[in-house]
């Protein structure tokens, strides 16, 4: 958004008191109510008289804040439109020396000249001089054209800066409050905890520690919500005490959870699993902005376009001698469709190229399609970096290189990759591998040993000290020197056994850092999430083309983590669809500010740069495709597939259209036991029925899928369901597909208020899931209240898709439907599956449905 004009009021942003500056002045002019300045950014001290002699565009000021007519005078902050009225006010020589003067005194060891600009996007003077010291690195040194591009790329990464705060604060207080509010009970009974388990070492897993973590008791695991990956916090009772670690779960049994860790375990214990937050890609976010604001960021021109400081169309050009060549042959065994070859076409001459892929469009192969083919351009400088924000992304990635015979690895947990077949293809599988290994190996057994013989004598050492305490000095004074000379020799081989493992840990990693580097040179591509792109396997790598695939779902702090990685003239390409699901936000205050806008949506949004769009659909049946592509897309998408390559599921009474069926159904919706998500049983039930009757006509368990936007409705279908069958939020499962999809709408109540379903990219993705058959359970009086499902709910009722299953959801009392049923989409007839009270309650315009 346009920075408000000199008449506006900036927005104050008040620190707590006890860090507000004794010397910050405060001075009133009509129409601008309490501009505040401070001594690191301001000229001074000044009084009234001379203040208003020097800068004639503050005359006519009707009253001076006492605070600023002190003896001490006042000072003024810096900046060509700090002062309204006075715009081209350029800072003399002499003024420039007295701010210089103040930074060092205050120890901030540098000045920077901050345009009105930034101040008027509502930071103030007081701000900057608080966040100088954490941001000086990359506001002092950026190595840029001119002023203007520092201060915008300063402005940008401190608002970015803001954003990551608000989240991780959120994210935290989260946490926080489950951890200190709720009693164990519940933690255990929502599937946050597991207590009471023991430990024992696993053996290693891709040459990580793995700890076995099963009841002290034997038996099963009580019910948990812990899947593979997850990073859950060991303690010993308390998980926000000082001996809590941090672990990740690499496998879920009946019976254990294994985890990976770098702690040591002490067996004898009885431990604690808790879900905490992930803090370490929110410092790998902190640290991937200073790096790309930083003086040693060469991609200089990438930059210049994403905080939208140059020309758009004449900054996204590739000089000549660094534009790529895709030819014919090059291209021809890809088998790419026209669409597809434009794409990459489009690529060649852009620094930042972006590609839109709809659903089953092939967005993941065009992208795998690109990077084979830019493996082999001379001017780009490999390997290349291949990301996506979710670990199944980067797999589907690294399934398609694979597929098309290029050389790539994949960084990342072991624990992280979704098959086994995959992890053959890790670094840490190719790291076991390695000639050097067994020398790291032993350099570990080493390195453990040292740790274990530290703990051994801190122990003897403790133990010999209570013991003293406890003794009387029967032998005086020459005994109590005696245990004196004791202590001091447990000190001192406690000091040698640390040094010796200090000396043995510094090896393993200088000997594991050269081995990883030896793996990823040795490659084309290399496959990371973008977390992962922060670790430390790829500190001070640069990648000549950074390719971020599900672009949209991904936050723009989190993207900076690969996109901070550019080489010189390195170039960027974004493949997603913002018609799909945005990035994931916790704090609503960070969502408003930007955080849930991705960098692919605010770049289509704000810097003119026009998306390469994919439009030939390969996954679902043509009816199912026909009302996404009509309603997001403009009609635009083509099938690739016809309706004899979709042929309807047996098990299902199917419309005569076939590949799309809605079930309606009246059962009222619930809140979930602690009130964080909604469920709908009656739903359930009708989902339970539809599978069970698909299963029985012999369709595989792996070929259906069930979804729904709702966490609570979720874990309640997992309970319901076999195991075999797979259960999932709609938001973890974009970029998937099955033959057959299941979709629990859940909201059903009389005032219309569908929730999380407003978000018609939820709706796009929950839709466009399956191949052969779709069929969604919802309550139509509910959903015809929201304008899109009311065009969706029209599509069924033109195309004659509504299938009434012929039963009653247990305890709802619906009516039988009506021999001509009324379209979906009517009012709501009062009373019609609810119990009357609850509908007393309501007011008539409630329940008007959309363009009633």
């Amino acid at each position: 958004a346009a920075a408000p004009g000199p008449g506006s009021e900036p927005e104050e942003l008040s620190p707590p008191a006890d860090e507000q500056e004794p010397e910050t002045r405060r001075v009133s002019r009509q129409g601008v109510d309490e501009h505040r300045f401070d001594p690191a950014d301001c000229s001074g001290p000044w009084t009234s008289a001379e203040f208003v002699e020097q800068y004639p565009g503050w005359d006519g000021m009707d009253k001076w804040d006492e605070a600023a007519t002190d003896d001490d005078g006042f000072w003024v902050r810096k900046g060509r439109d700090a002062f309204p009225g006075n715009d081209a006010w350029q800072m003399s020589a002499d003024d420039l020396a007295d701010c210089k003067r103040v930074c060092k005194e205050r120890g901030f060891g540098g000045f920077t000249v901050w345009e009105g600009r930034a101040y008027f996007r509502g930071k103030t003077a007081r701000e900057i001089c608080r966040n100088i010291e954490e941001v000086k690195e990359a506001t002092l040194h950026i190595n840029v054209e001119s002023e203007e591009e520092a201060l915008e790329v300063s402005a940008w990464m401190r608002h970015q800066q803001s954003l990551l705060d608000m989240e991780r604060k959120e994210e935290e207080q989260m946490v926080m409050s489950r951890l200190t509010g709720w009693p164990v009970e519940r933690l255990v009974r929502e599937g946050y905890a597991i207590t009471e388990l023991r430990a024992e070492r696993n053996g290693l897993y891709f040459g990580e520690t793995c700890i076995r973590f099963s009841p002290r008791k034997g038996g099963r695991l009580a019910p948990h919500e812990y899947q593979r990956g997850d990073e859950v916090i060991v303690s010993t009772g308390d998980p926000l005490g000082n001996g809590a670690e941090r672990a990740q779960v690499v496998s879920v049994l009946p019976e254990a959870i294994l985890c990976v860790m770098q702690a040591t375990i002490d067996d004898r214990a009885t431990f604690r699993l808790d879900r905490g937050s992930n803090k370490v890609v929110n410092e790998r976010a902190e640290k991937a902005l200073k790096r790309f604001c930083h003086s040693n960021f060469g991609a200089r021109e990438v930059r210049r376009l994403l905080v939208e400081c140059g020309d758009p169309v004449k900054g996204n050009a590739a000089p000549p001698k660094f534009r790529l060549q895709l030819p014919d042959e090059v291209l021809a065994p890809l088998k790419l469709n026209g669409p597809q070859t434009e794409a990459l076409r489009s690529l060649e001459s852009q620094r930042v190229g972006l590609i839109q892929g709809p659903p089953g469009c092939g967005k993941t192969y065009t992208a795998c399609a690109f990077l084979s083919a830019a493996v082999k351009e001379e001017v780009l400088q490999k390997p290349l970096l291949a990301t996506a924000d979710s670990h199944v992304a980067v797999d589907q990635l690294l399934t398609g290189l694979l597929d098309l015979g290029v050389n790539v690895v994949r960084l990342g947990a072991a624990a992280s990759i979704t098959s086994d077949a995959l992890r053959r293809r890790s670094a840490q599988a190719m790291f076991e591998k390695h000639w050097r290994y067994e020398q790291w190996q032993g350099l570990k057994e080493e390195l453990e040993e040292a740790g274990r013989q530290v703990m051994v004598l801190r122990r003897k050492a403790r133990e010999e000290a209570t013991a003293a305490r406890g003794r009387p000095p029967a032998g005086g004074a020459q005994e109590e020197a005696g245990d004196g000379e004791e202590a001091s020799g447990y000190t001192a081989q406690i000091q040698l056994a640390e040094e010796e493992a200090k000396s043995l840990r510094r090896q393993s990693r200088q000997a594991e850092k050269e081995i990883l580097k030896e793996i990823i040179e040795g490659a084309d591509v290399v496959c990371a999430s973008l977390a992962g792109c922060g670790s430390k396997s790829l500190e001070d790598r640069q990648f000549g083309l950074v390719l971020v695939d599900e672009a949209t779902q991904a936050t723009e702090a989190r993207a900076m983590i690969a996109v901070s990685r550019l080489a010189r003239d390195g170039r960027l390409v974004l493949v997603g669809d913002q018609r799909q699901l945005p990035p994931v936000c916790v704090s609503q205050e960070a969502r408003d500010g930007g955080l849930g806008t991705s960098l692919f949506q605010r770049l289509l949004d704000h810097a003119d740069l026009r998306p390469a769009m994919l439009k030939v659909q390969f996954r679902m049946h043509p009816l199912i495709a026909r009302w996404p592509s009509d309603t997001f897309y403009d009609g635009r998408l083509v099938d690739g597939v016809a309706a004899a390559d979709r042929p309807a599921v047996p098990g299902f009474d199917w419309p005569s259209a076939g590949g799309v069926a809605f079930v309606p159904t009246d059962s009222p919706e619930e809140n979930s036991r602690d009130g964080s998500s909604k469920l709908n049983p009656g739903e359930g039930d009708a989902v339970s029925t539809v599978l069970e009757g698909l299963l029985k006509a012999g369709v595989p368990a792996d070929d259906i899928g069930v979804i729904s936007p709702y966490r609570g409705q979720v874990k309640l279908l997992k309970r319901a369901l076999p195991p075999n069958v797979e259960v999932r939020t709609v938001d973890g499962y974009q970029g998937r597909e099955k033959p057959v999809i299941i979709f629990s709408c859940v909201r059903s109540n009389p005032w219309g208020n569908v929730g999380f379903l407003a978000d018609h990219r939820r709706l796009n993705v929950a839709v466009t899931r399956a191949k052969r058959g779709l069929i969604v359970v919802g309550n139509p009086a509910t959903l015809c209240h929201d304008p899109v499902w009311n065009s969706w709910l029209n599509f069924i009722h033109s195309n004659k898709l509504r299938v009434e299953l012929g039963f009653c959801p247990r305890g709802h009392g619906a009516t039988p439907p009506p021999a001509e049923p009324l379209p979906p989409f009517d009012r709501p007839r009062l009373g019609r599956g609810w119990p009357r009270q609850r509908w007393m309650r309501v007011k008539a315009k409630q329940l008007e449905p959309v363009g009633a």
